[in-house]
């Protein structure tokens, strides 16, 4: 008798730890959900501000970007999709570039490289760093290339050497095109990883008077530009100096058997993404009172007249043709007739005047 009373206090005990238990544990997640609506209603209506931008790098260089496509003076008008300026976010990622390192080997390094790409001559020295490699064969080319950074420019005289290039008979599609500057490049082992060969584009030229004049149809063309673009940074597209062109450009011609590299225009630099601060960067309305103001960069513009509708505003990076430190926004205007003009983003008080 005394075993089954103490196994009915036992149960009963139990139970009343199961019963205390439980509403403890509601208790406690009712705490828990009621904490998580304070906190939104406080965020909501008395919201936390953000930590202010690291400026990490103190006050920046201003962005060189070289001589206006237009000189005349330009009126605006917005016409974009909603009517109005776009919303940015009140700060935006700078980053550092990578230096190019020398080293006593730069030279045979380099005279190594262009060999593989039919550079075998004897190079010229036009500065310390700074040389030149010809091609015995025509069109007679020659590639002046910097042995630290590897950028350079190949030149030939295409224009006036022979048949090959301006009978365009192997000179291929655009495809061919591309696959031809992407082989040329990687001769060189100049292939940035960063490029993004969907940004890829072409652009077909025909031959009149020794230059070159924009062709209508692949059929009427003798030279295919092929321009390559860098991937996107922190979701936001590279523009550089000259849109819709990059600065890193090949034209192809018709060569003997196959198309060839007749010129080539190389600048990149590489972006270091571990080394980052934010900015405060300016509104869309202040950087348009900018462009109003003759304070912003135009790319470019084909357009005769002088009123200048704006279809697009919208926050990009700037990669220049010149060694820069930093890899840093801007605000793009984009408009009709090939209208592309460029506003630094990061506010006034922290570039160096």
């Amino acid at each position: 008798m005394t075993d089954m009373l103490t196994l009915h206090k036992a149960t009963d005990e139990t139970k009343t730890i199961l019963k205390w238990g439980s509403i403890l544990i509601v208790s406690i997640i009712l705490l828990l959900i009621l904490i998580n609506i304070g906190i939104s209603l406080k965020e909501h209506f008395f919201p936390t501000p953000p930590q202010p931008p690291t400026v990490s790098f103190g006050k920046l260089p201003p962005i060189n970007f070289g001589k206006n496509a237009a000189y005349k003076t330009l009126t605006y008008t917005i016409n974009t999709l909603s009517g109005t300026l776009p919303v940015f976010p009140d700060r935006a990622t700078v980053f550092k570039m990578t230096p190019a390192k020398s080293s006593l080997s730069s030279l045979q390094n380099t005279t190594a490289m262009v060999s593989q790409a039919g550079f075998t001559q004897n190079p010229i020295a036009l500065s310390d760093t700074l040389y030149r490699w010809s091609s015995p064969t025509p069109p007679y080319k020659n590639i002046t290339i910097n042995i630290i950074t590897h950028n350079f420019t190949l030149l030939s005289d295409f224009l006036s050497s022979g048949s090959a290039v301006f009978s365009a008979q192997n000179l291929g599609n655009e495809n061919d095109a591309v696959i031809t500057s992407q082989n040329f490049l990687q001769s060189l082992s100049l292939f940035p990883s960063d490029i993004d060969m969907n940004k890829t584009q072409t652009f077909l030229f025909s031959i009149t008077n020794f230059g070159l004049k924009p062709a209508s149809s692949l059929s009427e063309a003798q030279i295919i530009r092929v321009d390559f673009f860098q991937k996107d940074v922190n979701s936001l597209p590279i523009y550089y100096p000259h849109p819709p062109y990059s600065t890193m450009n090949d034209l192809v011609g018709s060569g003997d058997n196959q198309p060839q590299v007749v010129e080539a225009h190389f600048f990149h630099q590489e972006i270091n993404q571990n080394m980052s601060a934010t900015y405060p960067i300016a509104s869309a309305a202040a950087a348009f009172s900018d462009l109003k103001q003759g304070r912003g960069y135009i790319a470019s513009y084909y357009g005769k007249g002088t009123a200048v509708s704006i279809k697009n505003i919208f926050l990009a990076y700037y990669m220049s043709d010149t060694t820069q430190d930093y890899l840093m926004p801007i605000i793009v205007f984009k408009g009709d007739n090939g209208f592309f003009a460029y506003v630094s983003a990061v506010k006034d008080e922290w570039i160096n005047k």
